[in-house]
């Protein structure tokens, strides 16, 4: 038995080096220890990553002639992979896309791709030792965030043209968090109930074209699955209801 496991270890890997000889040029040395490499995974627990998607309503002006008013419906699916600067301050990039619909009287858009990048600052974890709430901790985060695109318009005569989309955005949010008691593995790890503030410029190309209204208010629901992976979803209001969802995930 040993004599025909030694043949069949000598054979094997002679006949799969005549079939794969450019695909296994040096012998494959390899180590079980993550010390020895470049990249261990004690060196990922400074990044994170995750993927969200939102849609929302603004209200645009055309104060050229005619002037004109129109609702901007806008959905956006973005990616984005972050690296902690420092213990408190999470910087990211971000890339994705687009769809605008603008009203009667504006350009009417389509898909279009979108990149920016961002920071995100970790302001306030204080743990609540009243009794008679539920709570565990009040966090409060606050991030701002540059975003633009270009996308392909018709109408308005602007036929086949593009125009730039820019915007900056920025929240101060406020979470009561409440880790929960019980199995983890049926249970969540902790919920987190958040609101806050939100600043949003949009500014185009089309100098003629201005929105109505630059600050409004998120309120949503954070689950932590672990003490890595969430997921989230949100209403939010900046002159017009929108709704996020997304999942994040830290090494």
């Amino acid at each position: 038995m040993r004599k025909t496991i030694a043949i069949a270890c000598v054979v094997a890997p002679i006949l799969l080096g005549n079939l794969s000889v450019s695909a296994i040029a040096v012998p494959l040395q390899t180590s079980n220890n993550g010390q020895d490499y470049y990249i261990g995974v004690e060196d990922l627990k400074q990044w994170s990553c995750g993927l969200y998607t939102e849609t929302m309503e603004r209200k645009l002006t055309n104060v050229g002639e005619p002037q004109s008013q129109a609702v901007l419906n806008y959905e956006r699916t973005m990616g984005y992979i972050g690296y902690d600067i420092l213990p408190y301050a999470t910087t990211y990039a971000t890339i994705g896309f687009g769809n605008l619909k603008i009203g009667e009287g504006f350009p009417a858009s389509n898909n279009s791709a979108e990149y920016g990048v961002g920071v995100h600052f970790n302001l306030l974890d204080k743990g609540i030792w009243d009794p008679t709430l539920t709570e565990d901790k009040i966090r409060v985060t606050a991030s701002m965030e540059y975003i633009a695109s270009n996308p392909s318009v018709s109408g308005y005569g602007m036929n086949n043209s593009n125009i730039n989309f820019d915007e900056l955005s920025g929240s101060l949010i406020v979470s009561l968090v409440n880790d929960v008691q019980g199995n983890k593995t049926f249970l969540p790890f902790s919920l987190s109930l958040f609101g806050g503030l939100l600043y949003s410029d949009l500014t185009t190309n089309v100098h003629s074209v201005k929105q109505d209204g630059e600050f409004g208010f998120i309120a949503g629901l954070e689950v932590f699955y672990t003490e890595s992976v969430s997921m989230f979803g949100a209403a939010q209001e900046i002159g017009d209801p929108g709704y996020s969802a997304g999942l994040n995930v830290r090494f």
